[in-house]
């Protein structure tokens, strides 16, 4: 796992969101902040089945908590490669910023998901991400401890997210099959756009691949 620090349940504002982070980028301008994006996203229409608080708790939990963060640098990134029409360099990018804000997601995709693929698992259940909550709220990893119905819901929230980014498989389930992660090409201008993360061989090896150049663009951590 990651270096020790306290989990919270903030993931469970939203899964990967990545439709509604798309629709929030198309909004999203450089220097904007969370309360400044929750009002354009009000104004604009784009969320019409969306009450103004479920809107506000997920741009602020969800969305700004991954891409409004370090001057706004992590949405230029996401943002840059939505314009460019790639759905699955984008969906990995996400993937990443999200497992740097919810450290549990990370913990857990590099604790069970990885492991399970290597042995050669099919499945990973709900079971098996509960049973990972209740360890680390055991061993006081967790900000306050949790109730049974806030680790399941967390537990459903994390097999959910995964399937969301293409690590496990979509749908209303509570046992699903282990797909597998392949990367693509091209991100970003790298002479243009940098990303610093405090864990970047942990994160690279979530999704088992290491930073590359192709042509004139890329996706470089250091």
């Amino acid at each position: 796992m990651l270096a020790a620090e306290k989990y919270n349940a903030r993931l469970t504002a939203g899964l990967g969101v990545l439709e509604e982070t798309q629709q929030l980028l198309t909004l999203w301008k450089d220097g904007m902040n969370g309360a400044a994006l929750t009002t354009a996203a009000l104004e604009s229409g784009l969320f019409p089945g969306s009450s103004a608080r479920s809107l506000k708790n997920m741009i602020g939990d969800a969305f700004a908590s991954r891409y409004v963060i370090d001057g706004g640098s992590p949405a230029t990134l996401p943002k840059t490669i939505l314009a460019e029409d790639m759905s699955v360099v984008f969906r990995q990018l996400c993937f990443v910023f999200t497992c740097r804000a919810h450290r549990i997601l990370a913990d857990f995709v590099t604790g069970i998901y990885r492991p399970s693929y290597a042995a050669g698992k099919d499945v990973i259940s709900d079971e098996e991400s509960l049973e990972f909550i209740r360890r680390i709220d055991n061993e006081g990893r967790t900000a306050t401890p949790w109730t049974e119905s806030i680790q399941r819901r967390v537990a459903s929230y994390l097999t959910g997210c995964c399937a969301d980014f293409g690590l496990l498989e979509s749908g209303m389930k509570k046992v699903r099959r282990i797909l597998p992660c392949q990367t693509r090409d091209a991100c970003l201008e790298v002479e243009t756009h940098k990303v610093r993360f405090q864990s970047a061989a942990v994160f690279w090896s979530v999704i088992s691949v290491r930073p590359y150049f192709v042509g004139k663009f890329g996706l470089i951590f250091f």
